[in-house]
């Protein structure tokens, strides 16, 4: 097969994984990830925190299976993170974004109405507030696209065609977040599904980026 790198594919490749470019504001940033979770134990909101894992986990999953649309078609990813960072996890997502990940839906739940049945303007307000995060998700990646951040190489998936696939993409995310956070669900059985998620991502890191070195 033909390797012919994009110019952003190649800078990712070289930043990948190189702890040499680790920044001193990354610990403030695990910081305010420790003080979240921290504050949802205390307030026992364990579905949230629960959430959380799972949205960070499920997301290094997406991007292992980006960084192998990168191997495989020896051209790009879907989407390349370009520009500094201070430790570059997948070609397309850094610490700086996982941080983010990973306490976002902390957010999103403290403004989700506790009554699960009541409609705006009509609308169940479970897919309401889901399409409204889809939106505001879409707008984010639309602004870090514009500004070089994340690039889009793929004519099918570059600007303004990965525009509506995103919205509708992180508008079911969001809704299937928002199902597993109100999931009449014991805690124990929430930690089984956070551990399966986590020992898929293990596994396939081993697999793919250790062993191979596909990623």
């Amino acid at each position: 097969m033909l390797i012919f790198y994009t110019k952003e594919a190649e800078q990712a490749l070289e930043r990948l994984r190189n702890v040499n470019a680790l920044q001193w504001h990354i610990l403030p940033l695990v910081a305010v990830l420790l003080y979240v979770y921290a504050r949802e134990i205390q307030e026992k909101n364990y579905n949230t925190l629960f959430t959380c894992l799972a949205f960070a986990g499920c997301g290094l999953l997406l991007e292992m299976l980006n960084g192998l649309i990168l191997h495989w078609t020896g051209r790009t990813a879907l989407w390349v993170a370009a520009g500094d960072s201070s430790y570059l996890i997948f070609v397309g997502i850094n610490i700086e974004i996982i941080l983010c990940f990973s306490i976002v839906w902390a957010a999103a739940a403290r403004v989700l109405p506790k009554d699960r049945g009541l409609k705006v303007l009509g609308v169940p307000n479970r897919v309401l507030f889901a399409g409204a995060f889809g939106f505001l998700s879409t707008c984010t990646e639309a602004l870090l696209n514009r500004a070089g951040l994340l690039v889009w190489e793929w004519w099918w998936f570059k600007w303004p065609y990965a525009l509506p696939q995103l919205l509708v993409f992180y508008a079911l995310v969001w809704y299937g977040l928002i199902r597993f956070h109100d999931a009449e669900m014991p805690i124990r059985d929430r930690c089984k599904a956070v551990g399966a998620i986590y020992a898929v991502l293990v596994a396939a890191f081993v697999v793919f980026a250790v062993i191979l070195k596909w990623v």
